[in-house]
């Protein structure tokens, strides 16, 4: 084919106008600066109308594999610059109306005729398509392999984080830079829950944890998704986790510096534990999110199971004695009046009962206690048991 030979004669011609043609309608590919980048382009393009030529001229029906690839590469280092196809595809474009100016200058001066110009035309649009396809496939592959880079280095950098003894910080830093998450001042682990109530049944599916700001590293893999967040005790607090939608709950652990992350984990995996027992009160009104700090009493009594059994035994003995029911309704009335300093007015308000209801109760007491209802040097270790010791009954029920 006579348009075929014109190619591969002035292949080199042609090469260099479209590099001139890309440069002015794309002044971000202006290579003038660079001779070397520009000389390795004119050379890429001089195979590329060489391949074009063997493609018009030849039985091919399509580019060959590694000119896609090519192309597909382009694409991949848009994406690895940041940047969308926009560019490129402007390039092409440009690229192409250099050819096809080429052609119809050619043609006039050899007066070719004028379906060789519609048939080289339509070749030009149609790689032209093929070259765009390769490029946004390409494009796309770049962009999900980040992905999945991202989402690897993020979970490597929550083992580290959580790792004892502590990494070097130095460490950290080089992991967080990979995983695109800044390291912060402080830190705080979180764990999350599905409530069970909520998802039985013979159908029922594991649900799945809603998507979290990029600022929250998570691990949602298994059962009890976690994760840490920075800097939790900042000014307005974090109202997109107060917002965790049903059916999920979870527990924050103690605000921390990055290097004791595991210690945040760990409390917070310890709450969550009595919360699924009981031994916690939660109800799903209460909103989705339990701070360990609300209940550090009940945290460090129940850090051996004997513990509490064993305080119960020494210093509730009387009440032990009961029914169980009349045991914790006195027992109730015994914690609220040790919070409130025997002020029967308060312990009423807390009770939700009638200030005369408290006073016959305290006559119980006494019968029961004795002059150990009111030794203060044994108060503090009272509230502690009598916390611990309603709560188990509580889960109990």
């Amino acid at each position: 084919m006579q348009a075929a030979a014109l190619l591969r004669h002035h292949r080199l011609d042609l090469a260099t106008e479209i590099v001139d043609e890309v440069a002015a309608q794309v002044p971000e590919y202006s290579w003038q600066t660079d001779p070397e980048r520009r000389a390795a382009l004119v050379e890429t393009i001089r195979r590329t109308v060489a391949e074009f030529a063997d493609l018009m001229g030849g039985p091919a029906t399509g580019w060959p594999r590694h000119m896609l690839d090519l192309f597909g590469e382009a694409g991949a280092q848009e994406a690895r610059a940041g940047r969308g196809l926009d560019r490129l595809q402007s390039a092409l474009r440009a690229g192409a109306r250099a050819v096809l100016r080429w052609l119809a200058v050619q043609s006039e001066r050899l007066r070719l005729p004028r379906s060789m110009y519609r048939a080289f035309a339509e070749a030009v649009f149609t790689s032209l398509d093929e070259f765009a396809d390769a490029a946004a496939e390409g494009h796309r592959r770049e962009l999900a392999k980040q992905g999945d880079d991202r989402v690897r280095h993020r979970v490597r950098l929550l083992s580290l984080l959580v790792t004892e003894p502590s990494v070097a910080p130095e460490v950290i830093a080089d992991t967080a830079a990979q995983a695109d998450w800044t390291v912060p001042r402080t830190t705080a682990a979180l764990v999350f829950a599905p409530l069970r109530a909520e998802v039985s049944g013979p159908h029922a599916e594991e649900p799945v944890l809603p998507s979290l700001p990029a600022e929250v590293l998570a691990d949602v893999r298994g059962a009890r998704p976690w994760g840490v967040v920075p800097d939790p005790d900042r000014p307005g607090g974090l109202p997109y986790l107060a917002e965790l939608p049903s059916p999920w709950m979870m527990v924050i652990g103690p605000t921390v510096t990055v290097d004791k992350a595991a210690a945040s984990l760990y409390w917070a995996k310890q709450t969550l534990g009595l919360v699924e027992r009981g031994i916690i009160a939660w109800r799903p009104g209460d909103g989705p999110v339990v701070h360990w700090a609300d209940h550090l009493p009940t945290l460090v009594l129940f850090q051996r199971e004997e513990l509490p059994r064993m305080m119960a035994e020494r210093l509730l003995a009387p009440l032990l004695k009961l029914r169980p029911r009349e045991a914790e309704r006195l027992g109730a009335t015994l914690l609220a009046c040790l919070q409130h300093g025997f002020n029967v007015k308060g312990a009423a308000k807390t009770l939700h009962v009638h200030p005369q209801t408290v006073r016959y109760r305290i006559n119980q007491l006494q019968d029961l206690f004795g002059e150990d209802l009111h030794a203060t040097d044994r108060r503090l270790e009272m509230e502690m048991a009598l916390h611990a010791w309603l709560a188990t009954m509580s889960a109990q029920d």
